[in-house]
Order: C-alpha cells, then structure tokens, then sequence
C-alpha cells in the first residue's frame, strides 16, 4: 500500500511539474522585444453624436517592456506590470492566437462598450483574436481587470 502511495504521490508531482514548465514564459526575455504586444481598442456602443464616440473611445496598448500605455497618461508615467500580471496576459493573448479560441464568440447586448483585442506576435505581426462584448467571458475580463488595477486614475 506505501509503495503504491509513494507511486501515485511521484506521478502526481511529475505530471505537476511538467504542466509548470509548458506555461513557463520567460518574462524577462520577452520584455527584450521593443514594440507593442497587445492593442485594445474600447468603443461605447448606443446612442451617441459622433463627437461623444471620439472623445470616449480609446485605445490601451501594452509594450512588450511590460508598460501600459493608457489613452491620457504622460508618457512618464506608464505603469510597468508585475511579472505574474504579464505572463497571464501574454498567455491569454498567446493561447487564443494559437488556438483560434474567441472565433465562434459572441455576446448578444444592445449597449455598452465594445472591445477589439489585437496581439502582436513576437515578430511583430498583428493578431486581431476578439472583437464585440465581453461581459460573460472570464478570459478577457481578466486581462482587463488586470490592465485595470495599474490604471492611474
């Protein structure tokens, strides 16, 4: 019975340390690449003139450095993410990329505010993963709430 114990608990560990090092980023790498890793474009839905619609419509970029660059910050004072805060967000962005995850998503809502989620590879190459609502979906809310927490105002 120990021995038996002692096999399901080195399993277990093994199986455990194997999915830490495929969701391992290398944070610090990453932040080597100069330029934009994720652009979200936020657009008020409903009645509006179109002066209302530019005024409230804004785009929130984060840098591959780890900065967030919000719509009416100065320059130098563009909050740097913590280390958890970027792996999570670049392994939602990475994820739907790669998977193709929100292509089939939708939300039915008559107002409120629209999101476009564009994530840029490595190279540079724009990746366009989400556009529409996003009240009920856990994924892009986190990234948003994430990006929430460094906001200034």
């Amino acid at each position: 019975m120990r021995k038996l114990i002692a096999a399901i608990l080195i399993l277990v560990m093994g199986l455990g340390m194997a999915a830490c090092k495929k969701n391992d980023i290398n944070v610090k790498e990453l932040q080597k690449i100069n330029g934009n890793m994720l652009e979200i474009h936020t657009t008020p839905q409903g009645p509006m003139t179109e002066e209302d619609l530019e005024i409230y419509s804004t785009t929130i970029t984060v840098k591959y450095s780890g900065e967030i660059v919000f719509p009416f910050n100065d320059g130098n004072l563009d909050p740097k993410m913590k280390d958890e805060d970027y792996q999570t967000i670049y392994g939602i962005c990475v994820d739907a990329v790669k998977t193709d995850k929100f292509r089939d998503y939708s939300e039915e809502v008559d107002d409120g505010t629209t999101y476009s989620f564009t994530f840029y590879d490595e190279n540079g190459a724009a990746h366009n993963f989400y556009s529409g609502y996003i009240y009920n979906n856990k994924e892009l809310s986190k990234i948003l709430d994430i990006i929430g927490n460094y906001s200034i105002d």
